[in-house]
This record gives C-alpha cells, sequence and structure tokens, in this order.
C-alpha cells in the first residue's frame, strides 16, 4: 500500500533537512514553532493526495502539558480565511483563540478536490454518481486522525474528537457519527445536504447510534426545505435515544442562507456548546 507522503511547508524557516521513512524520503522544515503547518497526504483508499492544514491553538507551546481535542473540518479551504471570492470564511483559528487555553483545540482543515468533492462527501451511490464517502471518512479515521494523534498533543478518544462540515460536508459528518461514532464522538452538522444522499435517514434507523454521540445542527430559516430535512433527522435521533444533552435542539437561524457567513456564526453557536 502507497504510504502518505508529507510536505511541510511553513514560515519562519530555520533549516531544511531530508529524511528516510520507510524508503521514502520526506522533506522537513525546522520552524520556529509554526502554529500552522501544511501536509500533503496521499489517501490509498481513494488512490488521490490532499492537502491538509493543521492549526494549533495560540496556547499549545506554552501549555506544554495539556493536550487537545480534535476538530476534522472538511472544505478546509473555507476554514479560516476567505478564498476564492466567498464573502468570508470561518475564522475558526481566530475563534479558538478567544477561549482560554482549558477550553482550546486542533483544527485539522482538510482541504477539497473540487473534481471529487460531491462524490467524497456522499457515503451513497445516487443519481448524482458514485458515493466515495466511506472510503474518504476510512482515510480520515484509519491514515490522518493516527497520524495527528501521534505527532501533537491530543485527546484521542472518542468525546475528544469531532467531526464537522456544511452542506455536502454536513452529510458526510452526520454519516460519520452514524457509522463510526467509536472515533467520531461529535459531530457540527451545519446545513447538511441531506437530499443529495437520501439515504442518510435509512442508515440513521438502521445504525445502532451511540447515545452518548454528540450531535449539533442547524441551518437557516432562508435554505429552501432545510430546515424539515433537519427536523426530520432530529426526530430519527430521538427515536434513537439521544438525549437532548448531548442532541440539542437543531438551531434554526432566521434569515440564515447556505453560504460561509451563516455557517461562521452557527460554528460559533456549536463550538460554545461544545465547550460549555
Amino acid at each position: 500500500m502507497k504510504l502518505p507522503f508529507h510536505i511541510f511547508l511553513l514560515s519562519t524557516l530555520l533549516t531544511i533537512v531530508a529524511i528516510n521513512v520507510k524508503g521514502k524520503q520526506i522533506m522537513v522544515v525546522d520552524t520556529a514553532k509554526p502554529h500552522t503547518i501544511d501536509v500533503k497526504f496521499f489517501i490509498p483508499q481513494l488512490s488521490r493526495d490532499r492537502m491538509i492544514k493543521i492549526a494549533l491553538p495560540s496556547s499549545y507551546y506554552s501549555a506544554r502539558a495539556m493536550r487537545y481535542p480534535v476538530i476534522y473540518m472538511h472544505d478546509g479551504q473555507h476554514v479560516f480565511k476567505a478564498t476564492n471570492g466567498d464573502h468570508e470564511g470561518w475564522a475558526v483559528d481566530s475563534l479558538i483563540n478567544s477561549y482560554p487555553a482549558r477550553k482550546q483545540a486542533i483544527v485539522v482543515a482538510i482541504y477539497n478536490n473540487s473534481q471529487f468533492r460531491f462524490s467524497e462527501y456522499d457515503p451513497y451511490d445516487t443519481n448524482y454518481g458514485k458515493g466515495e464517502g466511506k472510503a474518504y471518512i476510512q482515510f480520515i479515521a484509519n491514515v490522518l486522525k493516527p497520524y495527528i494523534d501521534a505527532h501533537y498533543r491530543t485527546k484521542s478518544s472518542a468525546e475528544n474528537t469531532v467531526i464537522a462540515g456544511s452542506s455536502m460536508g454536513g452529510l458526510i459528518s452526520m454519516y460519520a457519527a452514524s457509522r463510526f461514532n467509536d472515533i467520531f464522538g461529535c459531530a457540527c452538522v451545519l446545513s447538511p445536504a441531506y437530499f443529495m444522499g437520501p439515504d442518510i435517514y435509512n442508515e440513521i434507523e438502521n445504525s445502532a447510534i451511540n447515545p452518548k454521540t454528540k450531535i449539533f445542527q442547524a441551518c437557516g430559516d432562508d435554505e429552501g426545505n432545510e430546515a424539515d430535512h433537519v427536523v426530520r433527522l432530529d426526530s430519527l435521533l430521538r427515536k434513537k435515544g439521544s438525549s437532548f444533552k448531548n442532541v440539542p435542539m437543531p438551531l434554526i437561524v432566521k434569515g440564515g442562507r447556505h453560504d460561509e457567513r451563516q455557517w461562521r456564526k452557527t460554528f460559533e453557536a456549536f463550538y460554545k456548546w461544545f465547550t460549555h
């Protein structure tokens, strides 16, 4: 099996060294304690590469005895700042750094590939194409997460491992929370595109949902039938025994649209709930 190939692209360069890991040469850039690290990964389940941006909290180097929860986020290009003409990015790093050290987290932003975004974020074969979501989540669970836990001071338990996304990223996050809840104990599901993968409803009905799994759903009331879809999914979770403590009522934002601006605000609400 082809091994992940990592290239660290960091600022404030000091030295560059080459090391060999199982026959592969890896270029490692020595830096002055970077808080953001870009890593290029190979996805063996899908035979393609992907850029990952890791954001360490502001307290990471000063609170050396502290370990942190980890949030794995889809559509990584939009997680930190505006790109490609969007109204605004989510500014997740600034949000997390506004909290005290004991409430901070590591963020792992997984960039999308526009060519494969819909297939990677859909776990089901539909009229829209073949779903590759299961393989994509297996990459995060079996390749990316072990790497992050091995290289950074993480809290690796399920309750401290979050998967988060919006639209199609919300769909695949809900899937991960239902099928991989021994790994992802919390999901942030914003404006999920359940209509793109309607089998998610059967997935929830037929899966053994861990009642301890935390799921936060949110959407705007100006997104067509989105609120109806979110409420339907929430009702299925109630039937499976999910409590209001672990699965709060869906947050429906008045005037909220299907865009980055709304998701920035609803992620802020999620993070406040997650860290309370």
